[in-house]
């Protein structure tokens, strides 16, 4: 196994909740991704995926910072967006991007998440301790066969 190619990784950034950083925050993200000879498509699989759940965060609560976690090996990902919020329990848990309809419950308006659903391969939505947290797998799929 080459070293240059690690099989942990583990992202974390805490940025202020403006459209304006979260632009930043995924810069930073592909950057580091590609650092670590991230797939081209894997990486922007995620900096999508990552654009649309801080583009909700930050609209969700623009006076509180936004948390993202990226944490997996190579191609198989998991990415975690989480914003302060009234903890009010679970939204729900587990949802699986195959299940038609599953975050059409979620999105109140938009495409963002029709649009992760569509290339990630499960999504969860959890509130908890005071913060919703978005998480998503990436490259977690099975061939057919």
């Amino acid at each position: 196994m080459s070293n240059t190619q690690p099989t942990d990784i583990r992202i974390e950034l805490e940025f202020e909740p403006t459209h304006a950083e979260a632009s930043k925050a995924r810069q930073i993200v592909g950057d580091r991704l590609r650092q670590l000879f991230i797939a081209p498509e894997v990486v922007a699989d995620v900096e999508l995926v990552f654009a649309e759940l801080a583009a909700n965060a930050v609209e969700q609560q623009p006076e509180l910072p936004v948390k993202l976690t990226i944490t997996g090996a190579q191609s198989d990902l998991a990415i975690t967006v989480s914003n302060a919020n009234t903890g009010i329990g679970v939204i729900n848990d587990g949802l699986s991007s195959g299940d038609a309809g599953a975050i059409g419950a979620l999105a109140e308006r938009g495409w963002g998440l029709n649009i992760i659903q569509t290339i990630t391969d499960a999504v969860s939505v959890l509130n908890a301790d005071g913060w919703t947290s978005v998480r998503c797998l990436i490259g977690s799929r099975k061939p057919a066969g």
